[in-house]
Formats: C-alpha cells, structure tokens, sequence
C-alpha cells in the first residue's frame, strides 16, 4: 500500500468517524457526570495536592486514578461545557481508530 492509498484510506476513516460519533452533541450530562462534577469540585477546593492525593490513594470501591486525573483536566478546561467534551470525545475515539490503522 503506498502513501497516496494510506492517506484516502486515512481520510476515509476520519470522514466515517466523525459522521458515527457526530451525534454525541447531541447528548448531555446524566446523573453520574454531574455526582463527578461536585466530586470534583470538592477535590479541587483543596488544591492540586489534593487532587492527586485523591486520585493516587486506594479507594474501597472503585480504583481509577488516570481516569480521576483526566475528568478533573477536562473540568478545568471545559467546566460543564457539554460539547468540550464530546469534542474531546471524538478525537480520542479518532486517535484509537488511526492508532489500529498503523
């Protein structure tokens, strides 16, 4: 396969990526997004020590650090902007499809 046939096929990928998951605009936050959002809120009101005191420490429940770290970037950025992160969303959706590609 050449460059020219790996790039239509590339844009191709794109094109179907964006049409699929371009109906997460749509969307809206549900009850879980909004209990993280307060979370969040509670967390950051004791700085980025606490923050990634939060996220590191061994929880009974549930164990996911990157996941804590990455919804609080996304809330500072976004807020509760709905479409940052369907943006965000996307690209990332994008980023695992080319990822396969290669």
């Amino acid at each position: 396969m050449n460059i020219k046939s790996s790039f239509i096929l590339v844009l191709m990928v794109v094109c179907l990526v964006v049409v699929f998951y371009s109906q997460i605009f749509q969307g809206f936050f549900q009850h879980d997004e909004w209990q993280a959002f307060v979370n969040i809120y509670l967390k950051n009101y004791g700085g980025v020590i606490n923050v990634l005191q939060d996220s590191f420490l061994p929880k009974a429940s549930h164990y996911a650090p990157f996941t804590d770290l990455v919804f609080n970037l996304l809330f500072h950025f976004f807020g509760i902007n709905y479409f940052g992160y369907a943006l965000v969303s996307i690209l990332m959706h994008l980023f695992v499809v080319l990822l396969i590609f290669i």
